[in-house]
This record gives structure tokens, C-alpha cells and sequence, in this order.
């Protein structure tokens, strides 16, 4: 589970006066098989559903309800945020639903840490708050394992995960400069570089040396050799 999403829970842990479903839990699952009842009986409680993605024909259960009586706070949905999730959540949940939890913000933090700490440790409440510069990096190392490992993986890209893992390097090595997209092509092998330039086509003349001029320019980046 994401440090956001346990932060949330342990916060509405405490109001007293919140529902909690954790969707990955069967018993939690089984208490939504009637959901007009459910909702019936917490109508006016704040209802929070831990790792919705498990359960995307959901949102259009929750359309119709929100719809139905209608107030701010009333559903916190928690979970990974999937490209197929995030697309029918935009078209069930237009006008009803704000996606967005971010890490914490400087203004947030201000008397916890200075800027140069946020920086470097980023917003995350368990990366940015543990005890020692070597703890948050294994977090982070932990954190971009499992986002590369699931949450990416979910979109389908058709890419190995050594080979995104490496991109994700490029990325990082080229924030603040000019996007180069023959730089950030450098790692994909040649059929998936022509593949995403023209889907379901050959390649022009002018792609045969993309994947030669792609890796001269990605010479000295670290993690890319």
C-alpha cells in the first residue's frame, strides 16, 4: 500500500465516525454485495473504499448514488491509479469525483523539514520523515520497484521491466533539460521505437537510424551504458 494511502486511512482512522473497505479484504468485499443497502445504512457517514481499482464496474454503482444525494466528502476512494481505471473513472465520475492526493507540499512541512529535504527526499511521508538519509533511499529504491512492477505494468506498454527501469533513470538524469526524444528512445529496441512512431506501419527511411543516433546521443548518462 502507497504511504498516502496509509496516511489517509490512519487519519480517518481517528474521526471515529468513518466507514473503511478494504477491497483486497473478502469479508470487506462481501459487505458491498447489496450496495443500495449499504449505502442506505452510511448515508450519512464518510464511506472510504481502499484500493477501488480492484473493483472499476464500481463507479457506475457510485454515479448513480452520488447523484442521488449529492454532498461534498461523503466517498474517499483509495488506490492505483490504472490507465483503464483512470479512464472510465473520467467518464462514470465527470463532475463527481477529484482524483488528485498529492505528496506533501512544502507549505505542508514547513516546521518538519527544510526545502533542501523535501528536495531531495521528496513528499512521500515515509520517505521524507525517516530517520536517516539511507532509510528514505530505501524507500524510494522499494517505492519505484513496486510502481514499475504493478502500476506501470498495468498499462500493457509491451516493455520488459530492466527496460523501464532504465528509462526511469533517463528521466530522472534529463529533468530541467530540453525534452530530447531520441534520448528517451535510446533504450527501447528498434521495433518498438518504429511501433510507437507509426502503429501498424513499416518504417520511413528516416527511422532505419533513429535507434543508432538515439543511443550516440545518450552516450554518458549513467544507468543507460
Amino acid at each position: 500500500m502507497q504511504a498516502e494511502q496509509v496516511q489517509a486511512r490512519q487519519l480517518l482512522a481517528q474521526r471515529g465516525d468513518a466507514v473503511i473497505l478494504d477491497l483486497q479484504d473478502r469479508a470487506d468485499r462481501a459487505r458491498l454485495q447489496e450496495p443500495e443497502l449499504f449505502f442506505e445504512a452510511h448515508r450519512h457517514q464518510l464511506v472510504c473504499l481502499d484500493e477501488i481499482q480492484l473493483l472499476p464496474e464500481f463507479f457506475s454503482l457510485l454515479r448513480a448514488e452520488i447523484d442521488r444525494d449529492r454532498w461534498p466528502g461523503r466517498f474517499l476512494l483509495l488506490g492505483s491509479a490504472s490507465g483503464p481505471l483512470l479512464s472510465q473513472s473520467h467518464e462514470s465520475m465527470a463532475g463527481r469525483i477529484a482524483q488528485e492526493l498529492t505528496p506533501f507540499l512544502l507549505k505542508e512541512v514547513a516546521q518538519a523539514a527544510s526545502w533542501q529535504q523535501l528536495w531531495l527526499r521528496g513528499g512521500f511521508p515515509e520517505s521524507l520523515l525517516a530517520a536517516a538519509d539511507e532509510d528514505s533511499l530505501d524507500w524510494r529504491e522499494d517505492f519505484i520497484r513496486t510502481f514499475l512492477g504493478r502500476d506501470i505494468a498495468s498499462l500493457e506498454l509491451g516493455l520488459p521491466l530492466p527496460l523501464m527501469e532504465r528509462l526511469w533513470r533517463l528521466l530522472a538524469h534529463s529533468q530541467g533539460q530540453t525534452l530530447n526524444t531520441s534520448r528517451l528512445a535510446a533504450p527501447l529496441p528498434a521495433h518498438q521505437q518504429r511501433r510507437r512512431a507509426r502503429p501498424g506501419a513499416g518504417a520511413r527511411p528516416a527511422e532505419a537510424g533513429l535507434r543508432d543516433q538515439a543511443v550516440q546521443g545518450a552516450e554518458g548518462v549513467p544507468g543507460l551504458s
